[in-house]
C-alpha cells in the first residue's frame, strides 16, 4: 500500500480577515454571543414568533399601515447576527420579523430612525 504524502490548504483572507476572539481555556469565540438568542435558536425564534400571532395578531398588514419597517422596536442592525434583508429583530417580542408584516404592538418609529432606515435600505 503507497502512503500518501501530506496536504497543504491555501485559501486567500484578504487584507484584514476577520477572526474569532480567542477565550481563557484557547477556544475561538465569534460575535455571535452578542446577538439574541432568537437569532441564533430557530426554535426560539418559531416559538416567540407564535406568541407575536396569539398575543399581538403579529402578520400581514391589510392596509399598507403600521407595518414592521415603520416601527419603533424594529431592530436592522442584527446582519451580523444572521438578519436577511427584508426583516428585523422585534424587540419586544424577541424574534426575526418581515418588514412588511405588522402587529398590535406597532408604535411609530421617531422621525431621525425612519430617515436612518431608509438611508440603510437605500445603500444596500
Amino acid at each position: 500500500m503507497k502512503e500518501k504524502g501530506m496536504s497543504i490548504m491555501i485559501g486567500l483572507l484578504g487584507k484584514e480577515p476577520k477572526m474569532a476572539d480567542k477565550s481563557e481555556g484557547g477556544l475561538l469565540e465569534s460575535n455571535m454571543e452578542q446577538c439574541p438568542l432568537a437569532t441564533q435558536d430557530m426554535d426560539i425564534n418559531k416559538g416567540n414568533k407564535k406568541k407575536a400571532i396569539l398575543t399581538a395578531s403579529y402578520g400581514e398588514v391589510e392596509d399598507g399601515e403600521g407595518k414592521c419597517k415603520a416601527c419603533e422596536y424594529f431592530n436592522t442592525e442584527l446582519s451580523d447576527c444572521g438578519v436577511k434583508k427584508g426583516d428585523g429583530y422585534c424587540e419586544i417580542f424577541d424574534f426575526v420579523c418581515n418588514q412588511e408584516n405588522g402587529c398590535m404592538a406597532w408604535e411609530a418609529m421617531d422621525k431621525e430612525d425612519e430617515e436612518m432606515y431608509d438611508e440603510e435600505m437605500e445603500n444596500e
